[in-house]
C-alpha cells in the first residue's frame, strides 16, 4: 500500500472461508472521468480471514474511494479485485448487491435518520433485500425485531431499540 494511504478499518461479517483471503487487490487504479488525475494508482494487497486492515492518510488521499471499491460500492475499470472469493469486475448491479450483503462496513458518519427509532435505522439495512411492501410496512410496524435486537445486544445497546436515534449519545 502506498505510504500516503495507511488507514481504514474493515469489518467483514461472518463468512465461511473457502479461500486464503477475504479481499484481494492487484494493480488497482481508479480514475473517474471528472478528475484530472487518478485517485488511486497501482494498489495491491490481500486481506486474510480475521485480519484487520488499516489505511490512514491525509484528507483527499483516496481512503474513502478505496473503501468504496473494497465494499463493492464502486467498480474499477480494470484490475484484479476479488472480494469474498468473487471477482467484482463485470458484475451486474444485482450481483454486486449480493456481494455487498456479505460485507459489513462501519463508516465515520453513521448516516442515521435522527427522528426515527433505532429499530427503524437498523432495519434500513434490510431495505435492499426486502420486497417493497415489507419495507413500507416496516415503517408502521418494525419487522425482524429479534434480529435487530440480537445485533443491538452485541453492541451493548439492546435496551435502546425503541429510542429515537437523535437521543443516543
Amino acid at each position: 500500500i502506498p505510504p500516503h494511504l495507511i488507514a481504514l478499518s474493515i469489518t467483514l461479517k461472518h463468512y465461511t472461508v473457502l479461500r486464503s483471503h477475504m479481499l484481494h487487490l492487484r494493480d488497482l487504479s481508479y480514475h473517474p472521468t471528472a478528475t484530472p488525475a487518478p485517485i488511486l494508482k497501482n494498489i495491491s494487497f490481500d486481506l486474510a480471514p480475521k485480519q484487520l486492515g488499516l489505511i490512514i492518510g491525509p484528507s483527499g488521499s483516496g481512503k474513502s474511494t478505496l473503501l468504496a471499491l473494497m465494499n463493492v460500492a464502486l467498480s474499477p475499470a480494470e484490475c484484479e479485485v476479488e472480494v469474498l472469493g468473487q471477482q467484482i469486475l463485470g458484475l451486474t448491479a444485482r450481483q454486486r448487491r449480493q456481494v455487498q450483503r456479505q460485507i459489513g462496513t462501519v463508516h465515520q458518519q453513521h448516516q442515521l435518520v435522527d427522528n426515527l427509532s433505532v429499530i427503524h435505522n437498523v432495519n434500513a439495512g434490510h431495505l435492499g433485500r426486502w420486497p417493497f411492501w415489507k419495507a413500507l410496512w416496516s415503517l408502521v410496524w418494525p419487522q425482524e425485531v429479534a434480529i435487530a435486537q440480537q445485533a443491538l445486544d452485541r453492541l451493548g445497546i439492546g435496551d435502546k431499540i425503541y429510542a429515537r436515534s437523535d437521543r443516543l449519545s
